[in-house]
């Protein structure tokens, strides 16, 4: 048994996670196979919230001063967010933009992770999926 994650580590995990999946529909669904999608990952920043307050003393106060001087606002980010969206500089397929607008590359070591769970990522997506569809109530035709 290992201990429990740190929020670190736990943040870190949820930004793998979500980059399998993007990897996993760009490459596997056929909805986006030879299309000329864009798929973008952004990163919105360090909000000026108080989402993790309570991790622990040094961890609120390295978190106050980091959002005092670091933060911005909600509508900040989704202003930036907006404006990755419409760049010029995306191109069909995957697209990585960390929280200041730029470009970013995956490390190749991401690269070796996401190849040796996508399979595991995939079927559960697809059984997530099936669960889904599988419960869904028909719809009532208006009258």
């Amino acid at each position: 048994d290992r201990p429990s994650s740190s929020l670190l580590e736990s943040m870190m995990t949820f930004a793998c996670g979500n980059e399998m999946m993007m990897e996993g529909l760009f490459r596997r669904s056929s909805y986006f196979v030879d299309s000329n999608v864009v798929f973008v990952s952004t990163h919105p920043g360090l909000l000026k919230t108080d989402l993790h307050c309570g991790q622990g003393f040094w961890f609120d106060i390295l978190e106050t001063v980091a959002v005092a001087v670091l933060g911005r606002t909600e509508e900040d980010s989704g202003h930036h967010q907006a404006s990755v969206l419409v760049s010029d500089k995306l191109r069909p397929g995957l697209n990585f933009v960390d929280s200041l607008g730029y470009g970013r590359l995956r490390d190749p070591n991401m690269s070796d992770l996401i190849e040796s769970n996508l399979d595991w990522l995939w079927n559960l997506l697809q059984s997530l999926e099936a669960m889904y569809v599988q419960h869904e109530l028909p719809r009532k035709e208006p009258h």
